[in-house]
């Protein structure tokens, strides 16, 4: 079988028939092709890897955000900082239920004197 008019008998002759035909129709060679996988695997692993480190920010700023509502509710709530970031819950509903149910126990309380605020004068 021939390729084109002349019988092809050489790996020679096959490979010059095939870069005349590269060059003919523009196709890339197999050196091309392998580069361009190596420069797209490159950047497929620089797009996956910025797609972790924006995943990873936003796991972070859902903390934060999370947190700051937590503080804000406590707050309201009259609670210290430190029982503030135990409350439980994603939502500010949530945050909030759990804020009103330990209110009572831990928010500050109204201390009585023991004796009369004002002071005694002496005669």
């Amino acid at each position: 079988m021939t390729l084109l008019s002349i019988p092809i008998t050489t790996r020679e002759q096959l490979e010059k028939y095939y870069k005349d035909r590269v060059a003919r129709e523009c196709l890339l060679s197999p050196e091309d092709l392998d580069a361009d996988h190596t420069d797209l695997a490159e950047k497929l692993t620089a797009i996956r890897t910025l797609q972790n480190m924006t995943a990873q920010a936003l796991e972070e700023t859902k903390a934060l955000h999370r947190d700051a509502m937590k503080y804000a509710v406590g707050m309201t709530y009259g609670l210290s900082f430190e029982i503030s970031g135990r409350l439980k819950g994603d939502t500010l509903q949530e945050i909030r239920a759990d804020a009103e149910a330990i209110a009572p126990d831990f928010a500050p309380r109204q201390v009585m004197p023991i004796g009369s605020p004002e002071p005694v004068l002496r005669r």
